[in-house]
């Protein structure tokens, strides 16, 4: 690794001082101490341990305990770093404290930062644990350790990069603790869906707008609970007295799967893959890893799962009690074993899907009541599961029930995905900074231990934005706050599908604090030491396989790390200043469409104030370019001195999307100016060259129509690079004109081309 200027490569060990530690006998318990003694710190102290420094671990030595082994007292500021079980934990001491041997310690000498260590020892883990030798776990022996590399900055900068560290990975670790919240809040919201599905609060208006649906009897609202003896378990749970209850052997037949024989093998008994208890988890199946076994022919028709087949595990743990999912033939001729039961509802109208969900949720508590159970163990059998109590909704309500819960689930599914790709993005943070850090590229982010000055503005800013708040009345400071969240609904806004009040309909007073303060906020995004806005310029970069703007489909947008292209506010700051910082209305645009197009026109509002869609440049297709009804030789003089075609471009949809688009930037006017008249004669050469190059060049008139054919779904094929899309167009058009028989044209195309046939 190359490290800057002024800074000295070594080896830790020529620098530092190592110690080693040690643990008095176990057996002992006088050793060790809760209260007073010796701190004593081992690895496991340091799992999941997220502060830098640490002043004690789970227990300490005492002075007997200390006095019986090697530990060593290593003074305040020393860098701990296990170098066993596992190798790469690090920490600093708080306080004059012992180790156990887990660790090799590094006391260091004036002139180096005890922090700077501590975070270049995080960047180099990867090198220690490859470093470390051992076969029944790995460790690194103090002379390994003294081994390891270390780059050492000046102190001065030291101290820089590691404040600058500590500001950032503090808000890295907050970052991915909040994130991490979020798989906890999706699993409460799954449940919370699933529990209002099966006590019918998920389809209470549903009920209401249906209530002859069945048998012409209205349906009421009313609650009731199950009126069996063992049914206690389910406690406040109750439902729609509209639905009907049975036990699930009722209603479906129930079959024990085939038991794993190794004696009954028999070759001549097809081998057929099966489901185990590890694959059938509580609302999907784990398919990872699938095994095979043998099974009698005269049983085969009778163990095949079938499209709609419930699953229910018999136990084992706990948490594997009565979990399941239904069967929708992800593998084919599939069996299952003797420790899972398959449901098959004999009412080809009931829905599958909801009564798995009914025996996940609310079958747990009657699984766990009834079942069998040992020390940590849990297990059903047939006749528990045929008499689990069970609601039956009317087959059309259960329909409605399980399209609702797959719409929210797909929608949890969305965030869960987004929040994946976050925590990805995340974790690779820490890394990266620290690899920054140690090839001297801190040092570009101007460095300071006083916090940013702009920064300090902001409570300045949010007071400014609060006091006039309160000289108006509450009605008008609703508006304020509706606006806040009108202003932010921008994909909405956008398809007209809702309105917003611009700043300068809100009272006057708040105008001015209100740019202020969301205008700052866009500001902060770019800040140096956050990213934000360069995060995401790559992140969209990185999304897309053409690298052009997305408004006029040529400029060429520069790779992450370059400068980039402006990321244009696509509502107007000025008049959408509560969405100034929202990072949904910064988009990536080429330098023309901004700065000479967009500007800081309104997206939303024609010039007379009326409202107008737009397309959501964040979801949204290409849109097809049609030259088709062009006419050669009546448009404007080329440079050959025969006229250009008069161009007509059509975009396939003369949608108020469209108007708005071409509106905004002008697209007809510059496809027609800047690209088509300016390149309409060396778009003809480039054919040329192109049926050379293929060494195809034309003979006759019907191979040259050919021939244009192919080139245009050559340029097809090529989507946005170099403008390919509007050639494309343009030779679609030629070839259309070709075939009717304009003998004008195609001698011109000869003649440019230079096909002499």
């Amino acid at each position: 690794m190359e490290i800057p200027e002024g800074w000295v490569r070594c080896k830790i060990g020529e620098v530092t001082q190592i110690v080693s530690g040690g643990t008095p006998p176990s057996k002992d318990l006088t050793n060790f101490t809760t209260e007073g003694g010796i701190p004593w710190i081992t690895p496991a102290d340091l799992s999941g341990y997220k502060d830098i420094y640490i002043s004690r671990g789970g227990r300490n030595l005492s002075d007997k305990g200390f006095s019986a082994c090697s530990a060593t007292k290593i003074p305040a500021g020393s860098v701990l770093f296990s170098s066993r079980a596992p190798v790469g934990y690090v920490a600093i001491a708080a306080n004059e404290l012992t180790t156990n041997q887990g660790f090799k310690s590094f006391v260091l000498p004036e002139g180096i930062d005890s922090r700077f260590v501590y975070f270049y020892l995080k960047h180099i883990k990867p090198v220690a644990e490859a470093m470390a030798t051992g076969t029944t776990f790995k460790e690194l022996s103090s002379s390994v350790a003294a081994q390891l590399p270390l780059a050492l900055a000046p102190l001065k900068e030291q101290k820089l990069i590691a404040d600058k560290l500590d500001r950032l990975l503090v808000r890295v670790d907050a970052c991915r603790d909040r994130l991490e919240r979020v798989s906890c809040i999706l699993k409460d919201f799954r449940q919370a869906v699933i529990a209002d599905a099966t006590s019918g609060k998920l389809t209470e208006n549903w009920r209401t707008e249906h209530r002859n649906v069945d048998c012409n009897r209205e349906i009421e609202d009313e609650l009731t609970d199950f009126c069996f003896a063992d049914a206690r378990c389910f406690g406040d749970f109750r439902f729609p007295v509209s639905w009907n209850v049975a036990r699930l052997g009722e209603i479906a037949e129930i079959v024990g799967g085939i038991t794993k024989d190794s004696k009954k093998q028999y070759p001549a008994y097809e081998e057929l893959p099966y489901l185990r208890v590890a694959n059938v988890q509580r609302g999907f199946f784990d398919l990872s890893e699938i095994k095979n076994i043998r099974v009698p022919q005269r049983r085969i028709e009778e163990l095949l799962l079938s499209r709609g087949d419930i699953l229910f595990n018999e136990g084992g743990d706990i948490d594997k009690l009565g979990r399941g999912w239904v069967w929708d033939g992800e593998i084919e001729r599939c069996t299952f074993q003797n420790h899972v039961f398959r449901v098959r509802l004999k009412n080809e109208l009931f829905e599958p899907k909801f009564f798995s969900w009914y025996g996940n949720l609310r079958g747990a508590a009657y699984f766990l009541s009834v079942g069998k159970q040992t020390t940590n163990l849990a297990s059903i059998n047939k006749s528990l599961l045929s008499a689990l109590p069970i609601v039956i909704p009317p087959a059309e309500e259960q329909s409605e029930i399980v399209r609702r819960i797959e719409v929210l689930f797909a929608y949890a599914d969305r965030i869960e995905a987004r929040y994946q790709n976050a925590l990805t993005r995340v974790e690779q943070l820490t890394p990266t900074l620290l690899s920054k850090a140690f090839r001297g590229e801190l040092r570009r982010l101007k460095i300071s231990k006083n916090p940013n000055p702009r920064r300090l503005s902001l409570g300045d800013k949010l007071k400014n934005y609060q006091e006039p708040l309160k000289t108006i009345s509450a009605s008008e400071r609703d508006r304020i706050l509706q606006a806040f969240n009108d202003q932010n609904k921008i994909a909405l806004l956008l398809s007209c599908q809702h309105d917003c009040e611009t700043i300068q309909d809100l009272p006057q007073i708040i105008h001015k604090p209100v740019r202020d303060l969301f205008i700052y906020a866009f500001e902060i995004l770019k800040e140096e030491d956050l990213e934000i806005r360069d995060q995401h310029y790559k992140a969209i970069y990185d999304a897309v396989s053409d690298h052009i703007c997305p408004f006029c489909g040529y400029e060429p947008f520069d790779a992450p790390g370059a400068r980039r292209e402006a990321l244009d506010h696509y509502l107007s700051k000025e008049k959408y200043a509560f969405a100034a910082a929202n990072l949904r209305n910064l988009v990536p645009m080429g330098n023309k469409c901004n700065s000479r197009y967009k500007l800081a026109q309104d997206i939303l509002r024609k010039d007379d104030g009326t409202r107008r869609k737009s397309f959501d440049p964040y979801n949204h297709g290409t849109l097809t370019v049609s030259l088709d009804n062009s006419q050669p030789f009546v448009g404007e003089l080329g440079k050959t001195g025969e006229r250009l075609p008069k161009w007509e471009i059509d975009f396939g949809s003369n949608t108020e999307e469209v108007a708005t688009w071409d509106d905004v930037f002008h697209i007809r006017e510059r496809y027609e100016r800047d690209v088509l008249n300016e390149g309409f004669t060396s778009y003809l050469r480039e054919f040329g060259n192109y049926c050379k190059y293929c060494d195809s060049v034309p003979t006759s008139t019907e191979e040259l129509i050919d021939a244009i054919r192919k080139y245009r779904s050559y340029q097809e094929s090529n989507g946005f690079k170099d403008k390919a899309f509007l050639k494309a167009a343009v030779f679609r058009m030629l070839h259309r004109h070709c075939q009717n028989g304009d003998e004008r044209l195609i001698q011109f195309i000869k003649d440019v081309v230079g096909v002499s046939v």
